[in-house]
């Protein structure tokens, strides 16, 4: 059975009353009609939170999720319009009253009304609130300038501590694409809040000499896992290992970071980009591929003859993937499936990619890495692999 609609009223009410179009600025309402409306707010708040209340425990939980997703919707889309009607935009003004405008103040009454119903629903049927549906505009607006404010503060405590500039650009650019946001979801507003609070904290207290080792089990910890992130991180290590003259030193050093990496913990369900595999997989994923190839080569240069072969590619000469190599293996098992590439076995797809590529963690993926991961593909992976196949698609649109 459909559950009734709760916001009918309310609805119509900001319709009819509030529409500018519709508004009629005679002294008789002045005198009875804003006094009438907003004690027709507060009755209609009290209505809808019992009625919420009495709904839910009497439904069964399929039927909850639907409901409160509905109405968590609609009180949004209501919100953004009486904000809208609002001239001007002020977002930091619509908490506090005019003196002598109550036009104004029936509008701002309106807006928390509406937003109190979003705050009931969101503190007493959590399980049931939708992270992923928009915040109101006034919400996003204010975030936004007061994100802008405390990472003004945050950049400067970077620079006097002297964290490497690249680092900071890469944690820096998600907020400040953030800031400039016309829309975004509940789910990401909490996780930059959340980032912006604890390199605060963090920042608060470090020193100059280990801050940014906190800064690497911070990120890791708040899941920051942008492809960027991940190659910083990378590059990291590949400048240690380089460093270093003998294979068996740089695969000691590997297996080290690979400790360090499994070691750090990871806050359950949080992640800059919840699409994608944890910025550990990604690390420890390159960390595992690159030590397989370094103990390949060192037992074959141990006991095999120096053998003659074509040039390998240089760095220039190689194309160098953005994706995994969990992602660029589905990719290619299925340009071979769908006969992109006409060669009658796959694993000739596999060692060409292997020989003439590099993935966002391995600077050389071994041609049997590739196709066992394209065997073993994740819905993560999968769903990664689909949305570079529509970016593709877009570009060739435009063509």
């Amino acid at each position: 059975m459909a559950l009734k609609y709760e916001l009918g009223v309310l609805e119509k009410f900001i319709d009819e009353t509030l529409h500018p179009k519709n508004f009629q600025y005679e002294q008789t309402f002045f005198e009875t009609r804003i006094p009438e409306a907003m004690r027709f707010l507060a009755k209609e708040k009290e209505r809808i939170t019992g009625q919420l209340v009495t709904t839910i425990y009497n439904s069964k939980d399929r039927q909850r999720d639907i409901f409160i997703h509905h109405h968590q919707k609609s009180l949004i889309q209501i919100a953004d319009k009486v904000y809208h009607y609002l001239l001007p935009k002020d977002p930091q003004s619509i908490y506090s009253f005019s003196p002598v405008e109550d036009i104004v103040n029936l509008y701002k009454e309106a807006f928390r009304c509406i937003e109190d119903l979003l705050h009931f629903i969101e503190q007493n049927f959590r399980e049931y609130f939708n992270p992923d549906e928009k915040v109101t505009d006034v919400y996003l607006h204010i975030t936004q300038d007061s994100l802008k404010s405390n990472w003004k503060i945050l950049r400067q405590r970077f620079r006097k501590l002297g964290v490497d500039e690249e680092l900071v650009t890469v944690i820096m650019r998600p907020v400040i694409a953030f800031c400039k946001k016309e829309k975004a979801s509940y789910r990401q507003l909490i996780y930059i809040k959340s980032l912006t609070y604890h390199l605060n904290t963090e920042l608060s207290f470090s020193e100059e000499k280990n801050v940014e080792q906190k800064l690497l089990k911070l990120l890791v910890y708040l899941n920051f896992n942008n492809g960027e992130y991940a190659s910083y991180c990378l590059s990291k290590i590949v400048d240690v290992i380089n460093a270093l003259p003998e294979q068996k030193d740089k695969i000691e050093k590997l297996l080290h970071y690979r400790k360090e990496y499994n070691q750090l913990q990871l806050k359950p369900g949080v992640s800059l980009k919840p699409a994608l595999i944890t910025i550990k997989e990604q690390v420890c994923s390159w960390i595992n591929e690159e030590i397989h190839y370094l103990e390949t080569k060192f037992r074959l240069l141990s006991v095999a003859p120096v053998l003659k072969d074509s040039p390998l590619p240089t760095d220039e000469e190689r194309l160098h993937f953005s994706v995994s190599v969990h992602v660029l293996g589905i990719l290619a098992r299925a340009a071979h499936d769908s006969k992109l590439v006409m060669n009658p076995h796959g694993s000739v797809v596999y060692r060409a990619l292997s020989k003439h590529s590099s993935s966002l963690q391995s600077k050389k993926p071994s041609a049997k890495s590739l196709e066992k991961k394209s065997y073993e593909a994740e819905r993560a992976h999968k769903e990664k692999a689909i949305l570079v196949l529509q970016e593709m698609i877009k570009w060739v649109q435009g063509y």
